[in-house]
């Protein structure tokens, strides 16, 4: 463990001294969903550009390192304003400590009001949403073919075993 990096809730095991996000506004380190692209560049953090496709549409990403440590991915809309941003990292977690590796038993024993969501929709996925502005992407290695195919349908989900890969911070 890092020294300058605090153990949060031993329940859940999440290192995010300095971590955080607010999940309520949509904030990390001074990034927030929203804000202008050169309100992002005055933050003087080490950035690279690029271009993504999501939802068949083409945006602008910067790519911003946060302290040398956290990679955030920041997805421009069209007026150049943050419309999510996103890690893989799991120094970053929200107030629960929840973040990347926590498993869906964790999220759900954290948010009880929460959904497991998944889908076929422009590609497979599944996440957990709790209603804040913070949603979980989970791992889809160890949900049922049958969740995506069917998700009304009853299916087999190992929820010790589905964990997060990403999280997301979105408007």
């Amino acid at each position: 463990m890092h020294p300058e990096v605090a153990k949060v809730d031993p329940g859940v095991g999440a290192y995010a001294e300095g971590y955080v996000i607010d999940s309520s506004v949509g904030s990390l380190k001074g990034i927030y969903v929203g804000m202008s692209e050169s309100e992002l560049s005055s933050l003087r953090y080490s950035e690279s550009r690029g271009v993504a496709n999501f939802e068949g549409e083409e945006f602008v990403t910067v790519n911003v390192a946060l302290d040398g440590r956290v990679s955030l991915d920041c997805v421009l809309n069209e007026d150049g304003s943050v419309y999510r941003f996103s890690t893989v990292s799991p120094l970053v977690r929200d107030e629960k400590g929840l973040g990347v590796g926590t498993a869906l038993y964790e999220l759900k024993a954290a948010y009880p009001e929460g959904k497991f969501l998944v889908g076929d929709e422009d590609g497979r996925f599944a996440s957990f949403v709790n209603g804040s502005r913070v949603i979980f992407s989970l791992g889809k290695e160890r949900i049922d073919e049958l969740c995506f195919d069917e998700p009304t349908a009853k299916c087999e989900v190992d929820e010790k075993g589905v964990k997060v890969e990403r999280v997301v911070v979105s408007e």
